[in-house]
């Protein structure tokens, strides 16, 4: 329901007028980053009395950008993200809107989130606990908000815009970094040798995202048949995420993308019934190709190289994320029911198994901290409404509407590839696309299929 100007808590000006305070006070040190922000701030809050969607979209395209910007010492993202955030909640909380339905999702991450609770009140705190309390929440407050938010199928193709015009902006960053335009991207100060991981910071993460809006890409262009120039705007946005994830000679970045095209040119044929091997040969030979065009890069021929010789190493186990995949399900059968504490994978790794970093693996993260019931729970968070959606596919999966139904489960299956990297839940800068995504499919599964049906 549209939202008067009458209904809009006071909490919104309240909010609005701590921004305008805090640049006040920091003005002094930078000028005109205070008054981006703040010019940013009022635009959100006007676009937030007449139409809430629109600023959730605004916030949303700026959020990547947000976290790294600080003034001297002092980091912008806690204030603005827990400013913006809280005023969502707020607005849904006073305004009078009835709380969506959420298939389930929301009790299982509140079971979760107590798990991780009595984790920590059995291990102690460590020094990441309360970063780790903080994104789970930050994460779970967006992904709270896009559910209750998106509420008709206009709502979410914009949405889905956002999401792709944002990872556009993120290949951007890698593209400027390959031509030496820029060389690390905000306050990253890494060398990652011939990999590039633009904004991120890290080639995998980099990869994983971009790899999430192929399938969203891919959607729009079925949706657009009609409109020439659109179509060939999607291809050549495609065409430079595609090189993007290139740049990064991410491992995970080449299973994601071959699994991310995959999925697009299988679940986007719902009328074929013709066996779909060839689908999958298509996508293995696409992934293939990608491989050897970097082979004949010179400039990544030496990190490629590298990798291959590993697996002639006796020692490949120690040295891969298979050595750290071994090492955290130790740890996790040593520390089953609670794990080792929430914040406390690295340093549990490091102490337990003699590896420096995580586990490289989101479930396992997960393991680690909040032990196999956290785990269990976590996984039913992200199960459940994929299992719905899978239902929905095999019962309608030759009618119009299992378009929009299976490129949502086509990005989603890029959940696979946080197996192989520690992503999804290291902060809402990093892993907020998924988070939209499942957001997205929680949406269509409460969409009435009358509405699917008619044309947009």
């Amino acid at each position: 329901m549209p939202l008067s100007r009458s209904k809009v808590p006071n909490v919104f000006l309240a909010n609005f007028l701590i921004l305008i305070a805090l640049g006040v006070i920091l003005v002094s040190e930078n000028s005109l980053l205070i008054v981006t922000v703040a010019i940013a701030s009022f635009l959100i809050f006007m676009l937030h009395i007449n139409k809430p969607e629109f600023s959730l979209y605004l916030f949303l395209f700026l959020l990547p950008w947000i976290p790294y910007v600080s003034v001297g010492t002092f980091k912008i993202w806690p204030i603005v993200g827990a400013v913006v955030i809280f005023s969502y909640l707020v607005w849904i909380l006073m305004a009078g809107l009835k709380i969506r339905h959420m298939e389930g999702c929301l009790k299982y991450f509140l079971v979760f989130y107590g798990i991780l609770f009595i984790s920590f009140l059995v291990n102690g705190p460590y020094p990441r606990t309360g970063y780790v309390f903080r994104q789970y929440f930050e994460l779970l407050a967006l992904f709270f908000l896009i559910t209750q938010i998106m509420n008709n199928f206009i709502h979410i193709k914009n949405l889905i815009w956002v999401m792709i015009l944002m990872q556009c902006c993120n290949a951007a960053t890698l593209w400027l970094q390959h031509f030496a335009i820029i060389s690390q991207f905000y306050f990253f100060d890494v060398d990652l040798g011939n990999r590039l991981g633009g904004n991120f910071g890290n080639p995998n993460v980099a990869a994983f995202n971009l790899n999430c809006a192929l399938p969203l890409i891919m959607f729009l262009f079925y949706e657009h048949k009609a409109n020439f120039k659109i179509r060939t705007t999607l291809i050549i946005l495609f065409v430079f995420i595609i090189v993007a994830i290139v740049f990064t000679i991410s491992l995970t970045g080449m299973i994601g993308l071959t699994v991310a095209i995959f999925a697009s040119i299988y679940f986007i044929n719902p009328r074929m019934n013709k066996p779909r091997l060839r689908y999958l040969i298509i996508a293995f030979c696409f992934g293939l190709g990608t491989f050897f065009v970097l082979f004949s890069l010179p400039q990544y021929r030496t990190r490629i190289e590298m990798k291959i010789s590993k697996f002639d190493n006796e020692d490949l186990v120690n040295q891969s994320r298979i050595g750290r995949w071994i090492g955290s399900a130790r740890v996790i059968a040593e520390n089953p029911m609670f794990g080792t504490g929430p914040g406390s994978s690295k340093a549990a790794m490091t102490r337990m198994t003699g590896y420096i970093g995580g586990p490289h693996s989101t479930f396992l993260y997960v393991g680690l901290e909040g032990g196999l019931p956290g785990m269990g729970f976590f996984i039913l968070f992200f199960g459940k409404p994929l299992r719905k959606l899978w239902r929905r596919y095999k019962k309608y999966r030759y009618t119009y509407v299992n378009r929009e139904i299976m490129l949502l489960y086509g990005t989603s299956i890029a959940l696979f590839c946080v197996i192989f990297v520690g992503s999804l839940i290291r902060s809402a800068q990093r892993d907020i696309i998924v988070w939209i995504s499942l957001g997205l499919v929680i949406s269509l599964l409460r969409i009435d299929r009358s509405r699917w049906n008619m044309p947009v």
